[in-house]
């Protein structure tokens, strides 16, 4: 075992790890010496050979990013993480399509929040909606620069204005730095007069959304402003909502698939000041105790992707408490593909316009 240890253990890329996988399952099925892991997978119900295939776009994002030769992110400081994620826009970033309206740098006052309002050209039929967004990054990394192609992509298939939102960052301001930004800039846009002075008519239905981490935020968000009423819809893209539970998606996608366990930890360890706090419903809104009247939720998952269960989770809890929710389960995805229309044009594209058709019918 200490000569397969030495081979199987190394630390390895995406790539190398997922091509390791398919080794690591052919080894399983060879030799005795893994009859602990088969034992392990046989009694949390799971099958090495269930592990569904990636979708080509999945293997694509994995290549291109491999190809940057990057090391691991538990072996980058912060600084190197967010330059990192910067360049990737060369390997990952095309829009799906031509946005045809205009960009606004704002801030949101008096706590003066960085925000990018995607104005469309023409406004939908019927009354205007705002998309307020959160972009993904672990609360760490990420920008409204990472997620320009995807947003200026929906703000144009939907007709819909999009307010892409640039919340302070850990660790310079840990939790729950990000969630109070979240919270401040959606009242502000929830405001018809703050709303006017940025040039966006008074009378739009508004939401909100966000991806990975974001999907944190845009989740507490919702529970956090549900008294107002004003929040009509929430668009949740494969959201992180819970800190306390080891599931069977983060043990089966650990490695190889982009968001990995180390990179979780990485990002967990960054965000939040104590363990007692991924207990607090503003780190794990899945925690929270009373769902009923939050607004309809559009929730897209990532079939291989370490959050897949507690997305459903989450999901499941809204279902339960009698909140229209809509699942998009896209097989074969990896983490972060919604940010790489580069790499995975066909199914930004869809996701894309699912989300439009979802912003559409809320009234």
């Amino acid at each position: 075992m200490s000569v397969l240890w030495k081979f199987f253990g190394r630390r390895r890329s995406p790539v190398q790890s997922y091509l390791w996988n398919a080794a690591f399952r052919t080894a399983v099925s060879e030799s005795r010496d893994f009859t602990l892991h088969r034992s392990y997978t046989m009694a949390h119900g799971t099958s090495e050979s269930l592990i569904p295939e990636l979708h080509p776009e999945s293997r694509v994002l994995l290549q291109r990013i491999e190809s940057m030769g990057l090391p691991p992110l538990c072996d980058m400081t912060v600084e190197q993480a967010r330059s990192s994620s910067i360049e990737r826009l060369k390997f990952t970033s095309s829009p799906t399509v031509e946005f045809k309206g205009r960009t606004q740098e704002i801030q949101c006052t008096p706590t003066r929040i960085p925000v990018r309002v995607y104005h469309p050209q023409t406004y939908q039929s019927g009354k205007p909606r705002l998309l307020v967004f959160f972009h993904g990054g672990g609360w760490v990394i990420g920008s409204c620069d990472t997620h320009h192609d995807a947003l200026s992509s929906v703000a144009q298939l939907t007709g819909c204005a999009v307010a892409s939102v640039e919340y302070r960052l850990a660790p310079e301001h840990k939790f729950p730095a990000a969630v109070e930004d979240a919270v401040s800039s959606t009242e502000w846009f929830l405001s018809p007069d703050n709303r006017e002075s940025v040039g966006l008519p008074t009378d739009m239905i508004v939401g909100v959304g966000g991806d990975s981490a974001g999907g944190n935020l845009a989740a507490v968000v919702t529970h956090e402003l549900k008294s107002l009423n004003s929040i009509k819809f929430q668009v949740l893209i494969y959201p992180a909502t819970d800190f306390t539970t080891v599931t069977e998606s983060q043990e089966r996608y650990a490695t190889g698939y982009l968001l990995t366990q180390s990179s979780r930890k990485w990002f967990r360890e960054h965000y939040l000041s104590d363990v007692l706090q991924k207990k607090d419903p503003r780190a794990s809104p899945l925690l929270s105790q009373n769902f009923e009247n939050l607004p309809a939720c559009l929730l897209v998952v990532a079939e291989c992707d370490p959050l897949y269960n507690e997305a459903l989770a989450y999901g499941n809890k809204l279902e339960a408490a009698g909140v229209p929710t809509e699942r998009l389960v896209l097989k074969g995805l990896i983490h972060a593909f919604f940010s790489s229309p580069g790499a995975c044009p066909e199914s930004c594209s869809r996701v894309y316009n699912h989300v439009a058709n979802f912003i559409h019918r809320q009234v």
